[in-house]
């Protein structure tokens, strides 16, 4: 198996309608991977969706990452359809520019809610599917490791994925 044999491998993407993730989706895709995307905003990944190249329909799921309910209904789908997840992709992510002194405790938590709380909920419902071999990639950021101007919640939260 190489690197980018993916062949019948299960992929479960999260945020999957964002630019990055569905990036990854696409060459996941290509590398022949049975694809699980999941977003809050289902119009644009159906749309999406209907881009990628001819192979294995993705199962296409509405979730909310901020919500612990949400991800064990990506579980039990994931189980229903495919019993198994060999790569789970935390892509989900909220960016706003807010500086320090705008930033009112309702939109820190739902910062933290999306960016760092979400990879726990899914990550937890997920891990009876995860086997000894599957991978489980956060998708961070730079500003994580130093911080970034007017995002100090994002960075927080996405610092809390890196390790």
């Amino acid at each position: 198996m190489t690197e980018t044999d993916l062949d019948g491998r299960v992929i479960v993407i999260t945020g999957a309608a964002g630019e990055i993730p569905f990036a990854v989706a696409r060459l996941a895709a290509d590398a022949g991977a049975r694809l699980v995307l999941s977003d809050v905003n289902t119009d644009r990944l159906a749309a999406q969706a209907a881009t990628l190249p001819d192979g294995p329909d993705p199962l296409l799921l509405r979730q909310d990452v901020a919500d612990p309910v949400d991800a064990l209904a990506l579980a039990a789908q994931c189980d229903a359809a495919h019993g198994r997840v060999d790569v789970l992709i935390n892509g989900a992510g909220l960016y706003e520019h807010r500086p320090l002194g705008a930033l009112d405790a309702a939109s820190w938590r739902r910062c933290m809610a999306v960016n760092l709380d979400g990879v726990f909920h899914t990550i937890h419902a997920l891990q009876d599917l995860l086997s000894q071999g599957s991978a489980v990639v956060n998708i961070a950021s730079h500003s994580g490791h130093q911080g970034s101007p007017g995002h100090s919640a994002y960075a927080a939260a996405k610092g809390g994925c890196l390790r």
